[in-house]
C-alpha cells in the first residue's frame, strides 16, 4: 500500500523540540504492540514548560491529552491508533510517556506469519493543513536586502509560540516479532514561520507574499510506502505564495505583526542524506510595487536545514515612496547645511527599515555604498522659519560625480508617523530645501519630478526659493495640488531652474499677494518645448516670469 502525500501552499501551525519516552504495552494474542517517541524534534502537539536551563533553550513537545491519532501501515494493512499522554517531566531531561492502543473501530495490525514486519506510521490520522497561527521572534543571523531585514535563528532556537493544534509527522520502523515496536516520529516537511513586522502608521496590505527557491520545487507530491521507500512524484512550484495579507499598524512604537507558517516540499527523506534550502529569498507585493529579499549573509547563501521548523521576522519596507529619497547611478555624498542655528530632527536610513539620527554630515551614495539614501523627520512646528528678520532654515548639499533624483513626499520631514498630512506647519517651512545661488549654482538635482508636494493647505512664503538656480532639474517639477495659495508660497520656487520643462499647478484662487512673484524667473519658454499645464484660463495667468512666461499654455 502507497499513500500519496501533497504539499502546497499552506499555512500551518508547527512548533518546537520534543522528547516523549517509550512504553511497552501488554502483548495480547497476535496483535502488535507499538510505542511512540519523538527525538528533539520541531513540531509539536502540545506545549511543555520553556526551559532556560538549556543552550539554546529548548521547549519540549507532549502528545496531546485526548484526540490523538496515529494511523500505522504494514503492507496492504493500515490500522488507526489512539495516543495517549501518561506522564511529564520537567527540566532539560524532561520526557513524557505515552501509550499507543488500537482505536475503536479499527482493527489492530497483526504479526501473522511474518517474522518480521516495516511499518510505517503518520501523525495525526487525518486532518487539514490550514491554520494561521501566530508565530515567534528571533534574534540572529540578520540580513539586510532591498528594504527589507530578515532576522534568521538557528533552527534550534526557541522563542515564545502560541499553542498549536498539532505537529505533522513519521516514523518508519523494520522489527521482528517482539512485545513492542518502537515507533520514532519525525518531521514530515520543512516549515518556514514568518514574522512580518509594520513600522508605519498605516495599515499594510500585502498583495501577495512569495517563498522562492532558484533551483529547487517547493510544493509538490512524493509517494511514501510501507518499506520506507520514498519517491518523487511531481514538482509543483519553485514559489509558494500566500495572499491577501493585512500587517497592522505600529502603535505606541510598537510595530504591528502578523505571522505565518509556510510548508514546503519535504526536500530530504530519511536516509537520503542532506539537501538542504539554500538558494531562498522571499518577495513582497504592495501598492503594485515589488521588493525581494535575498535570503543571504555577508554574499553567501544562508542554508536551511531540511524537516525543521524555522523562524523568520521581516520588518516591512515603505513600500508607497513616503520617505524623502535622494538616489544617483554614480558616487555622490548629501549632507545638510544649516543656516542660523536651525537643528531640524532628522534620520536617515538606506533601506527604510533600520534608522538612524542624523547629525547633518556627509553621506555616501553609490560605488560600494547604497545608491538611494532615504530621510524623514518630526518637525512638527516646521523645518525651516523665521525669528524676527533673521532667517532660520537648512539646505540640502551634495557633491560627486553624478546627479541625484529626488522623490518621496517632502511631509515626510515634517512628521513621519503622519502619512495623510496635507498642511504647512508654518511660515517658511521648505524656505531654500534645495536652493543655490547664480554664482554656486545646484547641477547635482537632476530630477524631482516624483517628488510630491501633497499639502493642500499652505503658509505664507512656504515654498520660497526651494529650487532656485537647481539648474539640471530637468523634466517636469513636482506638482503643486493647493487649491488656494497664500502670500508668496511659490515666489522664486523655479526661478533659475533652466533644465525645467513642465509646470503642473492646480490652484483655483491665486489671488493672495505675489504668490507666484518671479517664480519662473530666467527660465523664459516657448510655445514648443515648455508646457505650462493649470486649471486655471489662461487670462488667469500674465505672460511673465510670475505667469507663464512664453511656456505653451495647456488648461486641464
Amino acid at each position: 500500500m502507497k499513500r500519496n502525500i501533497i504539499f502546497a501552499a499552506a499555512a500551518v501551525c508547527v512548533a518546537l523540540s520534543s522528547c516523549v519516552k517509550d512504553k511497552e504495552q501488554d502483548f495480547v494474542e497476535d496483535q502488535i504492540l507499538f510505542s511512540a517517541s519523538t527525538g528533539e524534534l520541531e513540531t509539536r502537539t502540545e506545549y511543555g514548560a520553556l526551559d532556560d536551563n538549556t543552550n539554546p533553550s529548548k521547549q519540549h513537545i507532549d502528545w496531546k491529552l485526548t484526540g490523538d491519532k496515529i494511523t500505522i501501515l504494514m503492507g496492504s494493512q493500515s490500522a488507526d491508533y489512539d495516543v495517549t499522554r501518561k506522564t511529564q517531566g520537567s527540566g532539560s531531561s524532561s520526557k513524557s510517556n505515552a501509550s499507543i492502543s488500537v482505536s475503536s473501530g479499527s482493527e489492530a495490525l497483526r504479526w501473522g506469519d511474518g517474522s518480521s514486519r516495516t511499518f510505517y506510521a503518520m501523525y495525526p490520522a487525518a486532518g487539514t493543513i490550514s491554520y494561521t497561527p501566530d508565530g515567534g521572534s528571533a534574534v540572529s543571523n540578520e540580513v539586510t536586502s532591498s528594504g527589507m531585514t530578515a532576522v534568521i535563528p538557528p533552527a534550534s532556537t526557541v522563542s515564545e509560540l502560541s499553542e498549536l493544534p498539532h505537529g505533522y509527522m513519521f516514523a518508519t520502523k523494520t522489527a521482528s516479532r517482539s512485545s513492542s515496536v518502537s515507533l520514532e516520529f519525525g518531521h514530515h516537511f520543512t516549515a518556514f514561520s514568518f514574522t512580518l513586522k509594520n513600522t508605519s502608521s498605516t495599515d499594510l496590505e500585502l498583495t501577495s507574499f512569495k517563498l522562492k527557491s532558484a533551483s529547487h520545487s517547493l510544493s509538490g507530491v512524493y509517494t511514501v510506502s510501507t518499506n520506507g521507500t520514498y519517491t518523487r512524484v511531481s514538482e509543483f512550484s519553485k514559489a509558494i505564495s500566500v495572499t491577501g495579507i493585512t500587517v497592522p499598524k505600529a502603535a505606541n512604537s510598537t510595530p504591528g505583526e502578523v505571522s505565518f507558517t509556510i510548508v514546503t516540499f519535504p526536500r530530504a527523506f530519511p536516509g537520503s542524506g542532506s539537501d538542504t534550502f539554500n538558494d531562498l529569498s522571499v518577495e513582497c507585493e504592495s501598492n503594485g510595487k515589488t521588493k525581494t529579499l535575498v535570503l543571504e549573509k555577508s554574499g553567501s547563501p544562508i542554508p536551511f536545514a531540511p524537516l525543521k521548523k524555522h523562524n523568520i521576522s521581516i520588518t516591512l519596507p515603505d513600500f508607497d515612496d513616503f520617505y524623502l529619497s535622494f538616489t544617483t547611478s554614480s558616487q555622490n555624498t548629501v549632507s545638510l547645511t544649516n543656516t542660523g542655528n536651525n537643528a531640524p530632527n532628522l534620520q536617515y536610513s538606506y533601506d527604510t527599515v533600520k534608522w538612524y539620527t542624523w547629525d547633518y554630515s556627509s553621506l555616501s551614495l553609490g560605488g560600494t555604498n547604497p545608491s538611494t539614501v532615504y530621510f524623514r523627520g518630526m518637525n512638527t512646528s516646521g523645518f525651516s522659519k523665521t525669528q524676527g528678520s533673521t532667517y532660520i532654515y537648512s539646505t540640502f548639499t551634495a557633491t560627486g560625480s553624478g546627479g541625484i533624483s529626488v522623490s518621496g513626499n517632502i511631509m515626510s520631514l515634517i512628521n513621519y508617523s503622519d502619512r495623510t498630512l496635507k498642511e504647512i506647519p508654518n511660515e517658511y517651512c521648505f524656505y531654500r530645501l534645495f536652493y543655490a545661488t547664480q554664482n554656486n549654482k545646484n547641477t547635482w538635482l537632476v530630477d524631482a519630478s516624483h517628488l510630491l508636494l501633497p499639502a493642500t493647505t499652505l503658509k505664507a512664503h512656504c515654498y520660497i526659493q526651494m529650487f532656485q538656480y537647481c539648474t539640471n532639474m530637468a523634466g517636469t517639477a513636482p506638482e503643486l495640488p493647493a487649491p488656494t495659495l497664500t502670500k508668496k508660497c511659490y515666489e522664486s520656487m523655479f526661478a533659475g531652474c533652466s533644465s525645467l520643462r513642465a509646470i503642473r499647478v492646480l490652484c483655483t484662487d491665486k489671488s493672495a499677494e505675489n504668490a507666484t512673484a518671479n517664480w519662473i524667473s530666467g527660465v523664459s519658454g516657448n510655445n514648443t518645448d515648455y508646457m505650462f499645464y493649470s486649471v486655471l484660463p489662461k487670462s488667469s495667468w500674465s505672460n511673465t516670469s510670475s505667469g507663464y512666461y512664453n511656456w505653451k499654455y495647456i488648461q486641464i
